[in-house]
């Protein structure tokens, strides 16, 4: 008896971390990303390039609400300003897992140690 017809992804072998292996020729989006025009952020995009009736875009208008409230003092208003104006700032994280104790107490210079 013939086996069944399955898909060439169906039956890829798997890889090392348990997940199935991408097969040639086989593509996980057959459709292709979405034509120019028709992705939300193009649809965004022409929206708020609109005018409206006072002649500023929508994009504008919307970006004066946005000072606004922050001066009012909505912090989340603030906080998305600056991440666009000045950059996200960058977390920093120490290692100070056990190997690296005793290095930090070896560098550090307690106040009763100093000359």
């Amino acid at each position: 008896m013939p086996e069944p017809d399955i898909d060439k992804q169906s039956k890829s072998k798997k890889s090392k971390y348990g997940n199935p292996a991408w097969v040639p020729g086989v593509s996980g989006n057959p459709a292709g990303r979405p034509k120019k025009g028709s992705a939300i952020a193009d649809i965004l995009n022409a929206i708020g390039e609109e005018i409206q009736k006072d002649g500023i875009s929508k994009k504008t208008a919307v970006l004066k609400r946005v000072y606004g409230a922050a001066l009012d003092g909505n912090m989340d208003c603030v906080k998305f300003i600056a991440d666009r104006t000045e950059g996200k700032p960058v977390e920093r994280h120490a290692d100070v897992s056990e190997e690296w104790k005793d290095v930090l107490w070896e560098c550090a210079v307690l106040p009763d140690q100093q000359e």
